[in-house]
């Protein structure tokens, strides 16, 4: 069976409330066949994988730290553009963030694992008007992969609370662990469960039958609404 094609679900009973606009959703607690799963793997490994990495390895090669805290704070690409994610952040919010940051840039320095970074960059930008949960997640992984530091369990935001709640996870919790997904999505590190839990949030409910083609317009979309072009 080829990645792209269209895997049946049994649907067990009727959906409540289902999504304006969608396609009915799984009532809850009904499984994925495995197979599904594993197609969504292999599409997000194909589709996914290589531009999250570039993404993210910007920071990395940036030449100091200040430089990768600062531009991970005002969420900018190597384009000099605003990652969609937080185009709907206020600027103001943004800058606020990231001179909050570099005044804690030795705190940010001395984590010693993700989880550690995470609690820190919340707790110093998360007070902050505008400021939502992905911002707070895309702010620490784009320092951490500044660091050397990544995420070893799932954090949980608008999109990948949904993407948890289709397949019956702990969404309500700030993070779940590895052990807690399908198997079949388990050989995806941490990072890229999170990208797959908000990409294939309607692949999980049943909304879409059809993997979504790769490309930045299908991932994440920001706490808010939908995205605008910066």
């Amino acid at each position: 069976m080829t990645v792209g094609t269209r895997l049946l679900i049994t649907m067990r009973s009727p959906v409540q409330r289902p999504c304006p606009g969608s396609r009915t959703g799984l009532p809850k607690g009904t499984p994925l066949a495995s197979p599904r799963l594993r197609a969504i793997t292999a599409h997000y490994t194909k589709q996914h994988r290589a531009p999250a990495e570039q993404e993210l390895a910007y920071f990395r090669l940036l030449p100091t730290d200040e430089d990768a805290v600062s531009k991970a704070a005002l969420a900018q690409r190597s384009d000099g553009k605003r990652h969609s994610h937080q185009c709907l952040v206020p600027l103001t919010a943004l800058r606020e963030s990231r001179r909050r940051l570099l005044e804690n840039l030795p705190a940010l320095q001395g984590a010693s694992s993700f989880d550690e970074l995470f609690e820190l960059v919340e707790a110093l930008i998360r007070p902050i008007y505008g400021i939502g949960e992905l911002a707070v997640y895309d702010t620490a992984l784009r320092i951490g992969e500044r660091l050397g530091l990544e995420p070893t369990k799932v954090y949980l935001h608008r999109g990948t609370r949904e993407g948890a709640k289709a397949l019956g996870l702990a969404y309500r919790r700030k993070a779940i662990e590895l052990a807690e997904l399908p198997t079949e999505l388990r050989s995806l590190p941490a990072r890229e469960l999170e990208d797959v839990l908000c990409i294939y949030k309607d692949e999980f409910t049943g909304r879409r039958h059809r993997l979504p083609r790769g490309g930045p317009a299908h991932r994440c979309l920001p706490d808010e609404q939908a995205p605008r072009r910066c």
